[in-house]
């Protein structure tokens, strides 16, 4: 059996989870495996042709039976399913949908309910997940140190290359890949930990430079997905510091597939979080 199947859970844009594979929820059965394009296209005499693909908001079914030994638990069940996901409805903050190590990002906006009796505790639950962008989601981190490991090593996983490259990334002065296992390339967040001075490094020879400074405890985080650039203060507060983006080199291009190239200064903190995306999540 897939692993994915044993691991299907629901978290929270506050980071309230809802297990659905472990009592008292049972995830029986859900189309949020499969996927459709839509497509762009101009008609001719002899058919047409197709010009683009695209994706539209799109709708995930899922069906869920709910069950416990007494009614205290059965109603502590319904409610806690109930209250997690419609908060975030209520407060327009998505949560996300996990399978494995993919994630969707959404909303539980229709709870259709079946199977119930008096005097039984149990039911079916038709649940209907809507996402505004259709693509699962699945994270790789590397991280670069300088002349150093981090004081717990325990809470950073990726310190050790995780593709057998013979390299810990905690050297001053650095070329190195950076490899992107997935079919494409993919959108990235790129975080620069204080202190530094305009922060730069090389990718595959395109550099992704920030002309503004943090100081300890802040850093400075480009999200080509969301096309920002934000320096996060020492209290957590997000500045938008777009206007300081190198703008002679693009900050915002993707990393491209298979081995990168990459060269660092060694002067600073640097991770980059790779947002491998696809139309159904990794089996």
């Amino acid at each position: 059996m897939s692993t994915i199947i044993n691991d299907i859970y629901y978290i929270s844009s506050t980071g309230k989870k809802v297990d659905l594979m472990k009592w008292p929820y049972k995830l029986q059965t859900g189309d949020f495996f499969d996927y459709e394009w839509d497509y762009e296209a101009v008609t001719n005499t002899t058919g047409g042709r197709i010009y683009g693909f695209r994706k539209a908001i799109a709708k995930k079914s899922m069906t869920l039976s709910i069950g416990a030994r007494d009614w205290a638990s059965y109603a502590d069940a319904i409610n806690h399913l109930h209250g997690v996901t419609e908060a975030d409805v209520l407060t327009l903050s998505p949560g996300r949908l996990y399978a494995g190590r993919s994630y969707l990002t959404g909303y539980v906006m229709a709870s259709s309910k079946t199977e119930w009796e008096q005097g039984y505790t149990a039911l079916d639950n038709d649940l209907t997940f809507v996402t505004e962008y259709p693509f699962w989601c699945t994270e790789s981190t590397y991280m670069l140190y300088v002349n150093r490991f981090p004081e717990d090593v325990e809470d950073y996983p990726f310190l050790d290359y995780p593709y057998d490259y013979p390299h810990d990334y905690y050297v001053h002065q650095a070329i190195m890949p950076l490899r992107n296992d997935h079919y494409a390339a993919t959108d990235f967040e790129m975080t620069f930990y204080g202190p530094c001075s305009h922060p730069y490094i090389y990718i595959d020879g395109n550099m992704y430079l920030v002309n503004a400074v943090a100081n300890d405890n802040e850093r400075i985080v480009i999200n080509s997905k969301e096309r920002t650039v934000v320096l996060v203060n020492s209290k957590g507060a997000r500045i938008n510091i777009f206007s300081k983006r190198g703008k002679e080199y693009d900050i915002f291009r993707k990393i491209p597939k298979g081995d990168n190239r990459v060269q660092w200064g060694g002067l600073f903190d640097v991770v980059v979080t790779l947002f491998k995306e696809r139309s159904e999540p990794e089996w």
